[in-house]
């Protein structure tokens, strides 16, 4: 099993060489680790073609889906018809003519790939199965009367998807959110899948339309305070996202037993700093780090968290708009982890880059040395700075130079950050290969660094050297 992902891993290498590719092509009996091969975007023309003649249908298919078969080239059958319809330039009659097939899998793949094409869904309303009723539900092409049907369509999968559909018009999308439409439910999956126990109530079906179109962005924001004290925490999720609501809806969810909502309010850029506040107060971890992610938190607040909360290492959306002035008084903080806010921004002023390189603090070093705007001499630096506390972000920068990484395979500390890496020396991959570890080994087989005798021996081809 190992050994399989290896050599998967390995045929995905984007530092194959095509010549290798080629041979393993030729000589290889084994038709699961050559479907590995389709997956790559630089498969010659030859190469395609000995591919699509082993004879595996799915091998073929998938290199028309992937766009290495001409549409001109496409075997005329329904598989790879489909096929060719997950790309652009499949004849639109195609689709036409697949939306009657008998099979339902067919239909159902048509109502997937062509969703949002106006001739199609006209055609396809009326099938007789509601999911795939469902999909078309889903078109941005829908228009008003179809979607006024849909929306009294017996089924609740497809009420369902309509509610999450933006573009449906916004009376309708506030009907399904006042009773998950006004037409009797009839049938639910749950219903389809076991016709011998059929719900007697579709209460719980009317509960999922209605969340579906509370989390709509479109639906008109009218009678949402009623989903305030809902049981359901998706519902109360959902709310608590929009940054539309009434102002006073906003602290009543603020104040929910459930961490989840409180932290999608937290983040939510339209409620008053008051409310972030209270929120920066939260016992909840998360519910405080929500507040650091929302990009309309004062400075203020957002420093006073930064040294009560652990931050993310990304920039943060307040740090990512701060003003020039703003990133310079935040710098020279006393605070490390005031400072290294600021450190996770990468257009830094050049000379304030240069005193954050000099900052002592590892948090603020961690933080730099993800950064792909450093020069090699910087991350050199680092590295001098702080030593191995550093070495595993320093090893996943794919900047850092070929001299650095091999300090830092010696020093034994971040091998999966070392054979990940495309700059790590061949030699230094060569041993990695062999590490204890199957996801070092994996990333090492995948790195275009690796020396080709050592693919050509994982591929069981012989040397050019050999006779």
């Amino acid at each position: 099993m190992a050994e399989d992902r290896e050599l998967c891993d390995l045929l995905g290498n984007p530092g194959l060489p095509s010549s290798v590719i080629d041979e393993f092509i030729a000589v290889s009996a084994d038709d699961h680790l050559l479907s590995d091969l389709i997956w790559r975007e630089d498969l010659t023309s030859a190469q395609t073609k000995a591919l699509a003649n082993r004879g595996r249908p799915g091998v073929l298919h998938t290199l028309i889906r992937f766009g290495h078969i001409p549409i001109e080239d496409v075997p005329d059958d329904v598989e790879s018809r489909l096929a060719a319809m997950h790309r652009e330039g499949a004849p639109a009659e195609w689709a036409l003519e697949l939306v009657t097939h008998p099979d339902r899998p067919v239909r159902m793949q048509v109502a997937e790939l062509a969703w949002n094409r106006l001739d199609v869904v006209l055609l396809m309303e009326n099938d007789e199965d509601a999911e795939i009723v469902g999909e078309i539900a889903l078109s941005s092409r829908l228009p008003s009367d179809v979607a006024g049907r849909l929306a009294r369509h017996p089924d609740v999968e497809v009420r369902d998807m309509l509610a999450r559909n933006d573009e449906v018009a916004p009376e309708i999308l506030a009907e399904l959110l006042r009773s998950g439409g006004d037409a009797p439910i009839e049938t639910c999956a749950a219903c389809r899948t076991q016709p011998s126990a059929r719900c007697s109530d579709h209460s719980a079906g009317r509960r999922r339309i209605r969340i579906s179109a509370l989390a709509n962005p479109t639906t008109p924001i009218a009678g949402m305070a009623a989903f305030v004290d809902w049981p359901d925490e998706w519902a109360r999720s959902s709310l608590a996202g929009r940054e539309d609501l009434d102002r006073d809806i906003y602290p009543v969810l603020a104040a929910d037993p459930e961490p989840q909502v409180r932290a999608l309010v937290a983040e939510n850029p339209s409620i008053p700093v008051s409310l972030m506040e209270s929120l920066g107060q939260d016992a909840e971890p998360a519910v405080r780090r929500a507040v650091i992610e929302n990009p309309a938190v004062p400075l203020g607040l957002l420093t006073r968290l930064a040294m009560t909360t652990k931050c993310t290492m990304d920039v943060v959306p307040r740090i990512e708009s701060a003003s020039e002035a703003e990133l310079r008084e935040l710098a020279a903080s006393p605070r490390a982890q005031v400072r290294a806010l600021v450190a996770c921004r990468p257009d830094l002023p050049a000379d304030l880059l240069t005193a954050l390189l000099a900052d002592r603090d590892p948090g603020v070093g961690k933080r730099l040395a993800q950064l792909r705007e450093l020069n090699p001499d910087q991350l050199r630096g680092l590295a001098d700075l702080h030593g191995p506390q550093l070495y595993k972000t320093l090893a996943w920068n794919p900047d850092c130079p070929p001299d650095l990484l091999r300090t830092i395979a010696e020093e034994g500390s971040a091998p999966g950050e070392v054979a990940s890496n495309p700059r790590t020396e061949p030699e230094i991959l060569r041993a990695l290969t062999q590490d204890q570890s199957l996801l070092v080994r994996r990333s090492a087989w995948s790195n275009p660094s690796l020396p080709v005798d050592l693919m050509r021996h994982k591929l069981g081809l012989a040397l050019p050297t050999d006779t």
